[in-house]
């Protein structure tokens, strides 16, 4: 990816997570990319190409974060662990992605363009977990009776409405890590090693 398009993908996540779709000016975010609108357009084509195409880079960013903490060392469990948890750290990027991706997922509601992108990146997000949890199955660390896909989907949904609650103040980064931790064990029933 060039430098002046992630730029522009950037400063878009960071115009949304501040502002909001509908408070998001292209202009504001070329400005801050320090780019021209030609060449934002010249990328994107139009607003909603700029949309779709911060989604993408959102969720980029965002398997890039979550599994910071694997180490070589990790059982497969551990690492399923990480890639819940990760999802939510006091750290700039993840609290502006989190808020952005809200934005973007309400908006998609009344945006038939948006939603098909949402329901895109929310699947590379239950694939990431449901290969974590097919991998915890393999090295023999969770029931092979469990359904890793349906299960994703819950640990999936529970995120989300955990990352709105913690964007609003409502939660911590430590309450959430326990709700998950719980919540993954009692789902999943790991075997002891």
């Amino acid at each position: 990816m060039s430098d002046k398009r992630e730029a522009i993908l950037r400063s878009s996540a960071r115009e949304i997570a501040q502002h909001g779709i509908r408070g998001m000016r292209v202009t504001e975010v070329a400005a801050s990319a320090g780019v021209s609108t030609a060449l934002l357009y010249y990328h994107f084509t139009d607003r909603s190409g700029l949309l779709d195409a911060a989604l993408k880079y959102m969720t980029e960013q965002s398997q890039s974060y979550r599994s910071l903490l694997d180490t070589p060392g990790d059982s497969a469990w551990q690492r399923l662990l990480n890639h819940i948890s990760q999802e939510f750290q006091d750290e700039d990027v993840v609290i502006e992605t989190t808020k952005a991706w809200n934005e973007l997922r309400a908006a998609s509601v009344y945006d038939p363009e948006l939603r098909v992108s949402m329901a895109s990146a929310t699947t590379v997000w239950r694939n990431e977990i449901s290969d974590s949890i097919r991998a915890a199955q393999a090295a023999g660390e969770v029931p092979d009776t469990i359904d890793p896909t349906s299960s994703a989907g819950i640990l999936v949904g529970l995120m989300e409405g955990l990352g709105g609650q913690w964007i609003c103040g409502e939660l911590t980064v430590t309450e959430i890590h326990s709700l998950l931790t719980t919540t993954a064990t009692t789902l999943l029933k790991p075997l002891a090693g």
